[in-house]
C-alpha cells in the first residue's frame, strides 16, 4: 500500500448570471469565484473573454449558463453548462421550510 499525494482541489469560475449558486458553493467549502462586473461587461459586448484567460492561468473549471461560451473555440477544456433557473428552482426547493 503507496501513500499517494491526493489531487488539487478542483477550483472553479462561474459567469456572472450564476452568482447566487456561486454564493452556495462558496458555503459548502467550494473554491468557487465570479466572473466580475467588469469582465462581463466586456464579454457581452464583444471584447475579449477575460474569463477563459482566468481559468486557464488560475486552473479553474468554468460553469457557465450560456451555451453560446461553450461553443467559443477559446473555452477551456472541461467546462459545464448550467441552466441557472433550474439552478435557482432547485435550491429555492431544497433551502424553503
Amino acid at each position: 500500500y503507496q501513500h499517494s499525494t491526493p489531487p488539487p482541489p478542483v477550483k472553479y469560475m462561474l459567469d456572472y448570471t450564476l452568482n447566487k449558486f456561486t454564493r452556495w458553493l462558496r458555503i459548502l467549502g467550494i473554491d468557487a469565484v465570479l466572473e466580475t462586473i467588469e469582465e462581463e461587461h466586456e464579454r457581452t459586448h464583444g471584447g475579449d473573454i477575460a474569463m477563459f484567460v482566468r481559468c486557464k492561468k488560475e486552473r479553474r473549471t468554468l460553469i457557465t449558463s450560456s451555451y453560446k461560451l461553450l461553443l467559443r473555440r477559446e473555452c477551456p477544456p472541461g467546462a459545464y453548462l448550467l441552466d441557472s433557473k433550474s439552478n435557482s428552482d432547485l435550491l429555492e426547493k431544497n433551502t424553503a421550510h
